[in-house]
């Protein structure tokens, strides 16, 4: 990859999912199914093993005649959850055109030809049909492969071999935060898709995750980047913009690679069993968002105080909250708006003119102190929409110090290391990055390379990996490493920007009796974290037809290398499941290109982010 120096530096570029020469790709590594394709052709043309094609995302489909749509009779197009848990009850809907209320449907076993009856299903508003199956007391026995029959006044119409019984247990989502995101608007040049945490039980590595409309079960939307942080933590991008979701009401799921998937489901009745559908909400408006707060650090006596918070997307109605430990009561002066959430007295002024609110500046009325500690501020709009800042920190005094002692969190780094340089940044889609650049081993040697690792809203610190990047069709996983191995750096965030300053490419810890001289470096290197702007727009893949790829669940990302910064930004992942053969995958060109990389995961089992 090439560099270009800026002044006496060197210009590298990092990756936003981990660092990366300095690049780092977002992706594992693949390199079986690794391909490069020239700028000129925007794809290649193969077997499943390459899976690139010429075209733009639009080229994806045919079109043809409403004649030629298919059956005009009752048909079933899909089956939700395709994984069935037989050891509890289990809520089954099948959607489909032209399906009449009161059908029976029976689970057919694909080997043994055993039936299962469900009984008679539910014609729902949207045209789907819904059917409850209850716990099989011979679950393990049951276990297999079926097909869905549906048999109504016109007949029977039955579904291929893809619903799975298993006696494992589904995840249970708990809760999705922030519930929403915003549409977007394609010519402000901002991103909207929207990072979100995913809170529950079981997850395994690494899941898929899938937004379906309320209104329209057929409109099911893949999240990107995904990422496993434990069984009870993800991570994933909701394509609010990139994905043109339509403003709307979605329900989540959450889909293990076993099959089995949870749906976000609401705790109503406070007795640990949610009874009621989590719903998350694409908006046409654009959410708040807090730039900064003053004063940020306020000693524990200077309330009451006016609370002044700066950013953008502010309503004459928002409100200032701070959040609090639910188990605690709201200070005084503020209203309780739900356990551990107390709204401020607010008000949209601008600096200029308070009777005017442009939307971002608000002042919010601190009566009386909170006890020290640190507390998030949040801004809430009227349609539900808000924003965290990261904190409010109420002190005894001008002094710094921990509220609580440090506790191990995380695993541990791939090496370990001393005299590094850590900072955090962010990524295209607003998560959260630790990068861990340089510093010595445990051999004394010191390092060059970079460890990232993602951090939730939660603080919960995810796996630590080593950036890579592709470096060329002999090579196309390289690690990106500095122009230099350096211990005792110091590492700075500025803006979009990391730089890696002084520090030594030597063991400092020589024997001082032997003499040894040690050089400190003069020089600094500075990498750019990647935005948006260079990733390819991805069409979701299409079946050819033929021999190729198992049958499965596969999982495509394409990303662009550019003249001087390398490899871009992968895109959007994108899937094609439960089907085998030989598969197209299209996108649009990026402008400087000169070559593209296809990105396929590893195995046929539905591991998204792999």
């Amino acid at each position: 990859m090439k560099r270009r120096k800026v002044t006496q530096w060197f210009l590298i570029v990092l990756s936003a999912f981990a660092v990366g020469a300095w690049a780092f790709g977002g992706c594992s590594d693949d390199d079986n199914s690794h391909t490069t394709a020239d700028a000129g052709d925007s794809g290649i043309t193969g077997d499943a093993a390459d899976s690139g094609v010429v075209g733009d995302a639009g080229d994806s489909g045919t079109a043809g005649d409403a004649a030629d749509s298919g059956p005009t009779g009752p048909v079933i197009t899909k089956v939700n959850p395709r994984a069935i848990a037989c050891g509890q009850q289990t809520i089954i809907q099948i959607v489909g055109n032209g399906l009449e209320d009161g059908s029976t449907v029976t689970l057919v076993n694909c080997d043994s030809n055993e039936t299962i009856d469900l009984g008679t299903a539910t014609l729902g508003q949207d045209g789907s049909l819904t059917v409850t199956m209850a716990l099989l007391d011979d679950c393990v026995q049951r276990q297999g492969l079926y097909k869905v029959v549906v048999t109504g006044s016109d007949g029977t119409i039955e579904t291929p071999c893809i619903v799975h019984l298993t006696a494992n247990q589904p995840p249970v989502v708990t809760d999705v935060s922030p519930p929403f995101a915003y549409a977007g608007n394609p010519n402000d040049g901002i991103l909207s898709d929207r990072q979100v945490a995913i809170t529950g039980q079981g997850f395994r590595s690494t899941p898929s995750v899938s937004l379906a409309s309320v209104d329209d079960p057929n409109k099911v939307y893949e999240c990107a980047q995904v990422a496993f942080i434990s069984d009870t933590s993800l991570t994933a991008v909701v394509p609010s913009e990139s994905g043109s979701m339509a403003a709307g009401q979605y329900y989540v799921f959450v889909t293990n690679p076993d099959w089995l998937t949870g749906q976000w489901m609401i705790d109503t009745n406070n007795d640990g069993n949610g009874d009621a559908s989590g719903i998350f909400t694409i908006e046409s408006t654009p959410p708040p968002q807090i730039d900064s707060i003053d004063p940020a650090r306020p000693p524990g006596n200077a309330c009451p105080l006016e609370l002044e918070v700066v950013g953008s997307g502010f309503a004459s109605d928002s409100q200032v909250v701070l959040l609090m430990d639910p188990t605690t009561a709201c200070p005084s002066g503020s209203t309780q708006l739900a356990p551990g959430q107390c709204a401020l007295s607010t008000s949209c002024e601008d600096v200029d003119n308070p009777n005017n609110c442009s939307g971002t500046r608000l002042v919010a009325q601190l009566a009386t102190c909170p006890v020290k500690g640190t507390y998030p501020v949040r801004v809430l709009n009227s349609d539900g929409q808000y924003d965290d800042f990261y904190f409010l920190q109420v002190t005894e005094s001008a002094s710094s110090h921990l509220n609580d002692p440090f506790v191990p969190t995380g695993d541990g780094m791939v090496t370990g290391r001393q005299r590094l340089g850590a900072v955090a940044g962010f990524d295209a889609s607003a998560g959260t990055h630790i990068y861990a650049i340089g510093g010595l081993d445990a051999n004394m040697n010191v390092l060059s390379d970079v460890e990232t690792a993602t951090v939730s809203v939660f603080g919960e610190l995810g796996p630590w990996q080593v950036s890579m990047q592709y470096g060329s069709d002999s090579e196309p996983r390289v690690p990106n490493t500095l122009t230099r191995p350096r211990q005792g750096l110091s590492a700075v965030r500025v803006g979009r920007f990391l730089y890696a300053i002084g520090g030594s490419s030597q063991n400092t810890f020589d024997d001082p009796s032997s003499n040894a001289v040690v050089s400190a470096l003069e020089t600094m290197e500075v990498a750019r974290i990647m935005g948006y702007e260079n990733m390819p727009m991805v069409g979701n893949p299409s079946n050819k037809g033929g021999d190729g790829l198992p049958p499965g669940s596969w999982y495509y990302r394409v990303s662009s290398i550019m003249t001087d910064d390398g490899e871009a930004l992968p895109s959007a992942e994108v899937s094609i499941r439960n089907t085998r053969g030989v598969f197209e995958v299209c996108w649009m060109p990026v402008a400087g290109a000169q070559a593209y990389n296809i990105y396929r995961s590893i195995g046929a089992d539905g591991r998204s982010g792999t």
